[in-house]
């Protein structure tokens, strides 16, 4: 049993909610496509989870009813605005949680938090609920749970199981000015090192892609902890300066904790090489935007002040600033816009190796260089 995605956004909006942000789970995918089709329903693209309800709670402050979307994974980055910002300063929100791994079997990078959500949500005192799956329940659930939510001055959170909400169809043009696909940016990326170098993957199709492209101990495929790619090599190329270590990164991964960048440049790891694919979308969740057409990565970096930063488009300037990364000290960042072509038949991570053998694999590798 599922809710159609426009009856479900329509009952939101019958029930004043008037403000939507969040972090894209496929759960929600026809909800944010169903906001893009209509003028009555807000949707702002947000960093990461905590910023979701970070712009939520500014937008109650100016007299709006925010509702925030977001994967179950991303919850940990919300604890800290909820306990901090929401609490103290007794701000209501709804919170629609995506229940990945919620009583049913997923990645392994979900099932942690999917089993301790209703443990963490209790411990932090947010009431909830589990999400009903029928519109006439659900209209009277969104009812009650708002009047509390609002009365109490808290967020209160529905938590949401796949196929709660149907699916919404936008007709998207799949046509790109960028000739690269990702995976063809990988590929470029791998034949263009050397054994001496390293690599490390955002979690999704880059990591995916990675380990079609080719399956390597030196190569550390991240599931899961988006955003984190750039530390987790950071942290490889401080203590190991005589590897090359290239992170293979994300627009929207990239966008979630882009701090991280400052911190690069700060220590200026010369052997770093962070390399940002960008698709301008959230691929592996539904396509969604992401902010990245208005952002500027080697504006950023340079400000940040990475050795050298650079933004290309086509093959061959994307190969002569792999070369000129490779050939100089770093930090490096290359910017490279690609198109959003999927990868057909991708192999899954899980169906050769556990996350915990990942990492062992890895770790071995690069002590033996």
């Amino acid at each position: 049993m599922s809710i159609a995605a426009k009856d479900f956004c329509e009952t939101l909006l019958n029930n004043g909610y008037d403000y939507f942000s969040g972090v894209p789970c496929s759960f929600f995918k026809g909800v944010i496509n169903y906001s893009q089709s209509t003028e009555r329903m807000k949707y702002v693209i947000a960093a990461n989870e905590g910023a979701a309800l970070g712009l939520a709670a500014g937008a109650y402050l100016a007299g709006k009813k925010p509702a925030v979307m977001i994967q179950n994974s991303g919850l940990g980055n919300m604890v800290n605005p909820l306990t901090s910002l929401n609490a103290i300063y007794r701000i209501p929100a709804l919170l629609l949680i995506s229940g990945r791994a919620y009583g049913v079997d997923d990645e392994p990078q979900h099932e942690i938090m999917g089993r301790a959500m209703p443990a963490l949500l209790r411990t932090i005192e947010i009431p909830f609920a589990d999400c009903a799956a029928e519109l006439d329940a659900f209209r009277a659930q969104l009812e009650t749970v708002s009047a509390q939510a609002w009365r109490e001055r808290r967020p209160y959170a529905l938590l949401v199981r796949q196929g709660c909400i149907g699916h919404f169809s936008l007709a998207k043009s799949s046509e790109s000015p960028y000739p690269l696909s990702r995976i063809e940016a990988i590929r470029v990326a791998v034949e263009s090192a050397d054994a001496n170098t390293v690599f490390v993957s955002t979690t999704g199709m880059s990591s995916r892609e990675l380990f079609a492209v080719r399956d390597h101990p030196g190569q550390l495929y991240l599931m899961g902890s988006m955003g984190h790619a750039m530390a987790v090599a950071c942290g490889i190329a401080t203590e190991r300066p005589d590897l090359k270590v290239v992170v293979l990164d994300g627009d929207g991964s990239a966008i979630m904790h882009l701090g991280t960048l400052s911190t690069i440049g700060y220590y200026r790891p010369a052997n770093l090489l962070h390399v940002i694919l960008d698709n301008e979308a959230y691929e592996t969740t539904g396509n969604q935007d992401t902010t990245s057409k208005t952002t500027d990565f080697a504006g950023v970096a340079r400000a940040c002040s990475i050795a050298s930063a650079r933004s290309c488009a086509g093959e061959a300037e994307y190969r002569a600033a792999l070369t000129g990364a490779f050939a100089e000290p770093g930090p490096h960042l290359i910017h490279l816009k690609i198109n959003r072509k999927p990868a057909e038949r991708l192999p899954r991570l899980t169906t050769k190796y556990t996350a915990a053998q990942i990492a062992e694999y890895f770790s071995e590798s690069i002590k033996k260089k």
